[in-house]
């Protein structure tokens, strides 16, 4: 529920009190400065810097509970020192110390305003000058520290019977496994001081998340002395579930600031903020710089995953009521820019896994018949060919069918155009659509020609069994533990055993069966290995026989001899079956709402590119997906969607609509009524007291922004005739720009 912040007009209203300290040492009592001003002062949230303005006066001035002028120099040796207001605010019949109207920060800029001497006779009638003038300073909030130096170690340990230790790098946090999954190297146990620290090992670490990371930085990445111990201690406050303690960021650190991490972490794309402020401990020690985190969010918002991944609502909503405040002015800003009708979240393009073959008459030949018999001919045709050596012919043959451009013969293969998008099992009773329409499974979706090409890698990976009805069943499983990387295309050739009866194959990388088992009547040059690649540009099949053999000894149907070439034995890419992936030409995208709105004439759709991890993998059935390794026997798929993450996007975009579906509003205040109330992360629900009576809705309006910036000018004359301006009060909100691929669910 959110609470009413009256600001109402006083007759007699006394403005805050202001009182300015410096020291050099954070570890240093601070010192009063009776004598230095502070003309302004803003609190902001991250990403914008807290900024202070302050004036020295120098020259002849009457010092504050003196009666007589005296001289004030010039204070030009204060650079990098702490500097701190603090406002007592006027509660009924006293001033009263408000601590979160602290403004602490580092001096860093100095402009002296010199007006020049002035002369004055002192005892004994010597005249002396006085130098006159204003030191303005400008500083900046003390976590600009954090930006001071970029980060170049990290905390390992602890490792058996020994402490933790630093290491001179910037360690990554997680590491990032195949298909999203988090690979942890945090350490298992809390360090003496009761944080963490990176594993010493290269396995068997904990995963870092962004709460763990945050009181990370904190604790190791503040300024530090020569032995890594803090100078200024920096505390999380209790965040109150806004800093996730259950994703798992993939996070650099190497070179970049701790500020800029901390920023990342807790960012407006991820509808969370934060501010720092300094507070004294209970026991009176040195003062902590505490960072503050807040939600942007008015209510709970839930993510698709983790199951228990949230956002929580803001802690602290507000309605400000200023209808009876003759010094505001505020300024309401609405725009339509930023609300969308209807979100789209696209993932990868879709793929799908096959097996082709010339026998299915879905694999055809990739080189013009004009180049075969080039590479057919050999040396054949040149004048000096029958005049010549049979071994020496040889050569010249096997030279010519070498060079570069016959390097397609025997060696390219594409997909059929046109294609008849009807694959099978390789053997010749093609019955399965490449690509099922996902409304009609009778259909089937079309490939743009330029598309119509294999990928590089297969979208299945190594160590899993994809075999019978696994993947219709979703019970795929590793044969072993660890990461698993995507296979290459998978290229059957049969073996030299291969009957009706028993079709028995080989990957043609593979070493000859006649080195795997001693068989007399079987010669090695029967056997040929070829390297196996698709081509990044074309999309193209290549394979290129490996060694000393020829590209024909894989072409036993299509290659004609000449007298002098060498028979070349079994292997025939007529009979090859291949495994490959194909793209689509459409990416795999969930809308939300699903269906389009009605009565809008330009719906507007905000598109999110969810990027590559998110895929839809269809495999068709009677795939081969791999070989028996004992037997050689084939070994097939009943087919299904390899992956299907679908339903993490369409969260992902029901998340988007139900932030971008809502208009949200920006405001702007300045009122001479200063009230303690305000404060940075509020949420602010609406505008208008809503008990008003009569009011209704006219003077009452939703906002649903925080408060990101609070600024208290504190105007002051020095002249004699100047009347100064009232203190002032000012603030702005900000909505954030959620990016719900930021937000921390993500794959697992």
């Amino acid at each position: 529920m959110a609470r009413t912040i009256p600001l109402i007009s006083k007759v007699l209203a006394r403005v805050p009190r202001q009182r300015c300290y410096w020291k050099a040492r954070w570890q240093d009592p601070w010192s009063e400065v009776p004598a230095l001003w502070c003309d302004f002062s803003e609190w902001s949230a991250a990403p914008s810097m807290p900024v202070a303005g302050f004036r020295w006066q120098y020259g002849l001035k009457l010092a504050p509970g003196e009666v007589q002028f005296g001289p004030r120099f010039r204070e030009n040796n204060r650079l990098r020192f702490f500097v701190k207001v603090a406002y007592d605010i006027y509660e009924p019949g006293e001033f009263v110390e408000s601590a979160s109207w602290n403004w602490v920060g580092v001096l860093d800029i100095e402009l002296d305003d010199q007006h020049g001497p002035i002369f004055e006779a002192i005892d004994g009638g010597d005249i002396v000058a006085f130098a006159t003038g204003i030191n303005h300073f400008t500083c900046y909030g003390v976590e600009s520290l954090l930006d001071c130096q970029r980060i170049r170690t990290s905390l390992v340990g602890p490792t058996s019977g020994a402490g933790a230790y630093w290491v001179k790098d910037g360690l990554q946090f997680n590491q990032a496994g195949i298909d999203g999954h988090v690979i942890g190297n945090r350490s298992t146990g809390e360090l003496a001081d009761g944080g963490f620290g990176f594993h010493p090992a290269r396995t068997g670490g904990a995963k870092w998340n962004s709460y763990t990371i945050v009181d990370y930085l904190l604790r190791r990445q503040t300024p530090a002395d020569n032995s890594n111990t803090p100078q200024i201690p920096f505390i999380l406050e209790d965040s109150h579930g806004v800093i996730p303690d259950w994703d798992e960021p993939v996070l650099p650190q190497q070179g970049r600031t701790t500020r800029e991490l901390l920023n990342s972490l807790i960012s407006r794309q991820r509808v969370r903020g934060h501010y720092f402020d300094v507070v004294a401990p209970d026991d009176g020690g040195t003062e902590q710089v505490r960072l503050r985190p807040f939600s942007f969010a008015e209510n709970l918002y839930h993510l698709e995953n983790p199951s228990n991944a949230f956002v929580p609502a803001n802690h602290d909503p507000i309605v400000i009521a200023c209808e009876r405040d003759r010094g505001a002015t505020l300024s309401v800003k609405r725009s339509a820019a930023d609300k969308f009708d209807r979100i789209c979240v696209q993932g990868a393009k879709r793929t799908s896994t096959a097996t082709f073959s010339f026998e299915d008459g879905t694999l055809d030949i990739g080189w013009p018949s004009a180049l075969e018999t080039l590479y057919e001919q050999g040396a054949s045709t040149a004048a000096d060919y029958g005049a010549i050596e049979i071994d020496e012919r040889f050569v010249r043959n096997e030279t010519a069918r070498k060079a570069d451009k016959l390097r397609p013969v025997y060696s390219r293969f594409v997909l059929p155009d046109p294609f008849s998008y009807v694959v099978g099992d390789g053997l010749g009773a093609p019955a399965e659509w490449l690509t099922p329409d996902d409304a009609n499974p009778a259909a089937f979706v079309r490939i743009a020609p330029q598309d119509r090409q294999f990928l590089t890698h297969l979208a299945l990976r190594a160590g899993f069994d994809y075999t019978a009805n696994n993947i219709g069943l979703g019970t795929i499983t590793a044969h072993a533990p660890g990461a698993h990387h995507y296979l290459e295309p998978i290229v059957l050739f049969r073996r030299y055993d291969w009957t009706e009866g028993s079709p028995r194959y080989r990957h043609i990388e593979s070493v000859g069966i006649s080195a795997e088992s001693e068989i007399e009547s079987v010669e090695n040059l029967e056997f040929y290995t070829a390297q196996v690649r698709v081509d990044h540009d074309d999309g193209s099949l290549w394979l290129n026989v490996a060694g000393e053999g020829q590209q024909h000894a894989i072409a036993k149907s299509d290659f004609t001899p000449l007298a002098v070439d060498i028979e070349q034995g079994y292997s025939d890419f007529r009979y090859m079956i291949c495994t490959l992936t194909v793209a689509w030409s459409e990416h795999v995208e969930q809308f939300w709402p699903e269906e389009l709105p009605f009565g809008v004439d330009a719906i507007r759709t905000l598109t999110i590119d969810a990027g590559e991890e998110y895929r839809l993998d269809y495999i068709p059935p009677g795939t081969t997906v791999q070989l028996d390794p004992a037997t050689g026997e084939l070994q097939q798929s009943t087919g299904g969607f390899l992956r299907d993450d679908r339903k993490q996007l369409s969260g992902i975009a029901r998340l988007a609509y139900e932030w971008y579906g809502q208009t949200r509003k920006a405001i702007s205040l300045e009122t001479t009524t200063i009230s303690t109330e305000l404060a940075l992360g509020q949420l602010v629900v609406s505008l208008g007291d809503p008990d008003l009576a009569g009011q209704g809705d006219v003077l009452t309006e939703e906002v649903r922004s925080c408060i990101t910036s609070l600024r208290l000018e504190s105007p002051v004359s020095f002249g004699q005739t100047a009347v100064p301006g009232p203190v002032k009060l000012s603030l702005q909100t900000a909505y954030a720009e959620m990016d719900p691929l930021a937000m921390g669910g993500g794959r697992k």
